[in-house]
Formats: C-alpha cells, sequence, structure tokens
C-alpha cells in the first residue's frame, strides 16, 4: 500500500511516497516558482487527484482483496447405470464471508456443461453478489448416460463455470470459478454357458452342466452381484436350477441338472436364464444373460413274435390251436401292433394291439382247421410303429404235428373156377387204404 507524506508548503496535499531525492528536488522546484504559479499548479493537481479514480475509490467495497466469485458442481447420485438420469445442482457464491474481504461481483453468468459436452446456461436469481453471499440451484440439469459418453476408467465427466466483473480497481477484471465433478458408471454383468447330453429311450433324461460368470471389469465399477437365480424355460414352463447368494467380479458358478422332453421324438431345446442384482450400488440394477441348448433322445424300436404249438396233436380238421406272444423290446412305445399268419392264408389276421410299452409283452391264442398232413408250418408277422413313426417288424414260425390214424385192409378172392386135386389154385388178393392219410 502506498504510504504518502505532507509538506507544509503544499497546503496539506497529500501525495504518494517514492524516491526521497526525487521528492525535495520537487519540492525545491516549487520554492523556486512564483506564489501565483504556485497556487494554479496546486489547484490543477488537486482537480487531477479528484477525478482520476483512484484504485481505492473504485473498489467495491474499500476493504476488499481480490475476485472471490467461484462455483461448486453436485450430482445426486455417486455412481450410475448407462441409461440412468444424472441432476446436477450448482452453488453460485462469492467469497466464504469469513476471513479476507473480497470485492464485489456483478454481471454473473453460468453454465453446466454435461458429459455428452452440451453446454447450459443458468438463469441466475442474482447476478450481483456481496462478499459471502452465495445462491443454490437445484437440479439446474438432467442427462440421461449414454454408453458413449462413458471415459476410461468408468466415469462421466460434468463441469460448471461462472463468470463475472470484479469490482476491484478503475477498470473491473474478469473473475470466476471452474468446477468438474466425475460420476462412476457402474457397468455390472452377468454371463451363462450351457450344454447337455442326451438321454436314452423316450423317458431318458437329458443332462446338463453350465456355468454362471460375473464378467463386470475391475476398471468399470465391479460389483458384486447378489440374488443370482438360474432358471430352465424347456417344455413350455420354467423350472428353477440353481440359486447362488452372490458372485464377485470375475467368479465363476457352476450348475447342472437335467429334464425329460415331453416329445422324445424331436431335439429338445432349453433356455437357461443367469439374472443377478448389484445390490451394492445406489441404485441397484437388475442384469440377465441366457443361453440355449438342444439335445435329443436316442431311441431304438424294436418288436419280437413268438409262437407255440398245441401241446396235443389235433386230428386233420380240427380246430388247431396255436398261442403266441409280441413284445416291445426297444425303448420307445410301439403304436398300431399286427400280427398275421400265412395259415390257413396269406395275412390271415390273429391279433392287434393299440400300443405296447417298451418292455411290455402281449400274448395271444388263435386257431385253424388242422390240415390232413402229418404236420403243418406256419408263420407269424408282427407289424409295429414306434411313436415317432418308425416301422419295425419280425417274424417267428414253428412247425404242429397232426394227429394221424393209419388204416389198410386185405381182401383175398377165390378163384372161380373148380381146382382139382394137385392142380394149381389161383386166387387174387386187394390191399386198400381206407383212412385219410397216404
Amino acid at each position: 500500500m502506498n504510504t504518502s507524506i505532507q509538506h507544509p508548503e503544499l497546503n496539506g496535499i497529500v501525495q504518494p511516497s517514492g524516491d526521497s531525492c526525487q521528492s525535495e528536488a520537487t519540492l525545491s522546484a516549487w520554492r523556486k516558482l512564483p506564489r501565483r504559479f504556485t497556487f494554479a499548479a496546486l489547484l490543477a493537481g488537486l482537480l487531477l487527484l479528484l477525478f482520476s479514480a483512484p484504485a481505492a475509490r473504485a473498489q467495491v467495497p474499500t476493504n476488499c482483496v481480490g475476485s472471490g466469485l467461484g462455483i461448486q458442481l453436485y450430482t445426486d447420485s455417486p455412481d450410475v447405470h448407462i441409461g440412468d438420469t444424472i441432476c446436477y445442482s450448482v452453488m453460485v457464491f462469492n467469497g466464504t464471508g469469513f476471513g479476507q474481504v473480497v470485492c464485489d461481483a456483478s454481471n454473473i453468468t453460468a453454465f453446466v456443461v454435461t458429459p455428452d459436452l452440451v453446454s447450459h446456461p443458468i438463469t441466475l436469481v442474482r447476478t450481483y453478489l456481496s462478499n459471502g453471499q452465495w445462491d443454490y440451484y437445484t437440479n439446474v440439469v438432467c442427462y440421461v448416460v449414454q454408453a458413449t459418453n462413458v471415459l476410461p476408467g468408468c466415469t462421466v465427466r460434468a463441469t460448471a463455470t461462472d463468470t463475472g466483473a470484479i469490482l476491484q480497481n478503475d477498470v473491473p477484471s474478469v473473475g470466476g470459478g471452474f468446477q468438474g465433478v466425475n460420476t462412476v458408471v457402474s457397468l455390472p454383468c452377468i454371463g451363462i454357458t450351457v450344454q447337455c447330453v442326451g438321454g436314452v429311450g423316450q423317458n431318458g433324461a437329458i443332462n446338463f452342466t453350465g456355468t454362471v460368470t460375473n464378467c463386470s471389469t475391475t476398471n468399470c465399477g465391479a460389483t458384486t452381484l447378489v440374488g443370482v437365480t438360474v432358471t430352465n424355460f424347456v417344455n413350455g414352463g420354467y423350472f428353477p436350477v440353481a440359486f447362488i447368494t452372490n458372485i464377485t467380479s470375475g467368479q465363476i458358478a457352476t450348475f447342472s441338472g437335467s429334464w425329460v422332453p415331453l416329445n422324445p421324438c424331436s431335439p429338445s431345446t432349453a433356455i437357461f436364464t443367469a439374472q443377478g442384482v448389484d445390490q451394492y450400488t445406489t441404485h441397484p440394477r437388475t442384469v440377465t444373460s441366457s443361453a440355449s441348448a438342444t439335445c435329443s433322445e436316442t431311441l431304438t424300436p424294436g418288436i419280437l413274435v413268438t409262437k407255440s404249438c398245441p401241446l396235443q396233436p389235433v386230428p386233420p380238421g380240427q380246430p388247431l390251436t396255436f398261442s403266441g406272444s409280441v413284445s416291445n423290446t426297444g425303448n420307445v412305445t410301439l403304436t398300431n401292433i399286427v400280427v398275421v399268419n400265412n395259415q390257413p392264408a396269406t395275412n390271415t389276421l390273429v391279433f392287434t394291439l393299440s400300443s405296447l410299452a417298451p418292455g411290455a409283452v402281449a400274448t395271444f391264442n388263435a386257431s385253424y382247421p388242422a390240415p390232413t398232413n402229418c404236420s403243418v408250418t406256419d408263420m407269424l408277422t408282427a407289424r409295429a410303429s414306434s411313436v415317432c413313426g418308425v416301422a419295425v417288424t419280425n417274424s417267428a414260425s414253428a412247425t404242429c404235428t397232426i394227429l394221424t390214424t393209419p388204416q389198410i385192409t386185405v381182401t383175398a378172392n377165390c378163384p372161380t373156377n373148380l381146382v382139382v386135386p394137385g392142380g394149381t389154385l389161383t386166387y387174387s388178393v386187394m390191399v386198400q387204404n381206407p383212412g385219410i392219410f397216404t
């Protein structure tokens, strides 16, 4: 701060102090000037002092030391997700009201630049702030977090700026504040993989195994997933598979299980969904991931037919009653089972059945007139289709004995003429088969 000296010949006018030799030379010069010129010079100096506006007179308030204009920027959440909304608030202030007194600020303007680099002017209730004054503006601008605005380190950054005229000298200076704030962007992630192994038979279980992974990265707000569930959508419904209390970032959990397809004839697809919540963030978000697995049953249809002759042979013309069976030797249900015989005529119907489960056996009896033979050989043929439309066939034959009654008659005929003793007696003999067998 400039000091001042007074000199008797200056009639009490205060002058800035400077070099002492220069001051004495000046005073000596003043002493040598005529009194009239001295008065005129003093009057001119007085007017110059009055209208040249020294710095101290331009300060508001007069004891201020400089600029205190500033701005603070606030967010309504310390962490967010993509798609969340951040609302920003600001405080425009001029000094703290404590310690040194700052100069008044006028013509104040302020704006916020959101992470998408869009500038948003703030409508201020006061554009003139004295020492210690401040105004708080709530939610002056809101912004929806976009993936394209996420910075390395997984944050989005906003800035706030205010400027104004600082009334601290003859020509007001420009002052103001700048404030930036970073908000962590949490990127929770869950992944799932699954594979299956087909079952055997129409009721065979398809087995599956899989993994659930917390795939959030450590540099992107890695967070623990809580209450992780795995469900299986198959056969038209949802079925729980696993519940995992929590999975930390990068951790892998396994699961397994099985299902039996409602339709064994077609490949069966199951859709597995993993779901978890980043519970430890400010605004928890649920994340999901799905994977599917398709497997088929191994189906082998089969049929077997047997035939047994009667325990006692029957004579020709009598009913020859035989027994038989048809069985499902495969691992899939058979439908439309038909058994035919080639006796007494080709494709003679013997037995029918609508369906036959794997491993099941059905028995039957049938008869036909015994032929006039010593035995008879016939063949049974069974035909069917699996429930998936695959045709199967099998045959069996057996030779059955016929009860035979052989007969023979012999007839001797004497000669028609008498024969004298010692003469030749000629007679005839007839052998005849009176039965029905040769």
